[in-house]
């Protein structure tokens, strides 16, 4: 990502650094002059969304003047950290800045909406994308532009950006189950059970285990993957056997506690289903309930086991 430096800009936009040499801002100042006196040219066209296009085409050649021209005299613009730039000519001291800086930067436009309020007015929003030539920073962010009508054609009376928050990620959606993520064994049964639990290493998916042994013999192993269903918009996991069946469920919670519905295939072809109660009692602690267990049509007596962590293995 770009720093904040060139991130703090709307359309791309940066203040001067500090310490800018003194004849750097001045040429700066002159140019901004320059774009200023020439910001009559006219914005032909009916459509509004011809400023986005000209905008775009004129910030990818570096042309200061050309996109100054393209703001109302009285224009604002305001960054995502909330700067003001008012009028033409501090519009275009702030980009001669930037493109001092950053000299074949890009800039992609999505726009999303355009709309006319009025015969002379018209909003516009979207989404702008500046990357520096060498690809190795970018910033993204959204916009709302509000263009008026006048003699010159459309132009832009006023620009807002906001920083875009990234789209959230499928182990962000995972966090919630995180808990889980470590090594469990269950207590007061004759049965034992493991569990161990961790996340894939590109971090979309939780990765666990289930072993279930009874007088030091195991009786099945059960790996299984936790991962986001995106299409649905809910968590879904998917269990393998050692005896070859197979699972698949989808989680939700109330609050207190998830609830696993589960569909079941035996190695037979035997097919069943579950729900599981996952409840947390602390964070060493949770509750493993299965109710609901029907196998071929025949009900199975529901089952609760108590899971806890285990503790870290000992120091030499």
């Amino acid at each position: 990502m770009m720093t904040h430096v060139a991130t703090m800009a709307l359309l791309g936009l940066i203040l001067a650094p500090s310490g800018a040499p003194q004849e750097d801002a001045e040429g700066t100042r002159a140019a901004a002059a320059a774009a200023s006196a020439s910001a009559s040219v006219e914005v032909d066209g009916d459509d509004p969304r011809g400023v986005a296009a000209r905008f775009d085409a004129a910030f990818n050649e570096a042309d200061v003047q050309a996109i100054t021209a393209l703001f109302a005299p009285d224009a604002e613009l305001v960054d995502e950290a909330g700067n003001l730039y008012r009028g033409r000519e501090a519009i275009a001291e702030v980009l001669g800045r930037f493109f001092e800086q950053f000299p074949e930067a890009e800039l992609v436009r999505e726009i999303e909406e355009s709309r006319l309020v009025g015969p002379s007015l018209a909003i516009e929003d979207g989404i702008t994308t500046t990357t520096t030539a060498d690809d190795r920073a970018s910033a993204r962010n959204r916009y709302l532009a509000v263009l008026v009508k006048s003699g010159d054609g459309w132009q832009i009376a006023c620009m807002r950006h906001a920083a875009e928050e990234p789209p959230p990620t499928a182990r962000d959606f995972l966090e919630p189950i995180a808990w889980l993520v470590g090594d469990w064994v269950s207590e007061g049964d004759d049965r034992r059970v493991s569990v161990s639990f961790r996340w894939s290493d590109d971090g979309n998916f939780l990765i666990g285990g289930y072993t279930i042994e009874q007088d030091d013999e195991i009786l099945i192993k059960t790996d299984q993957r936790i991962g986001w269903d995106a299409a649905h918009g809910i968590i879904r996991s998917w269990n393998f056997d050692s005896d070859g069946g197979f699972s698949e469920a989808c989680w939700s919670t109330d609050g207190s506690a998830w609830l696993v519905k589960s569909e079941i295939v035996l190695p037979e072809g035997v097919t069943g289903s579950a729900t599981f109660y996952l409840t947390p009692v602390d964070q060493d602690r949770f509750l493993w309930n299965s109710i609901d267990r029907v196998i071929g049509g025949v009900v199975q007596p529901a089952v609760e086991v108590t899971i806890v962590r285990k503790p870290p293995a000992p120091k030499d």
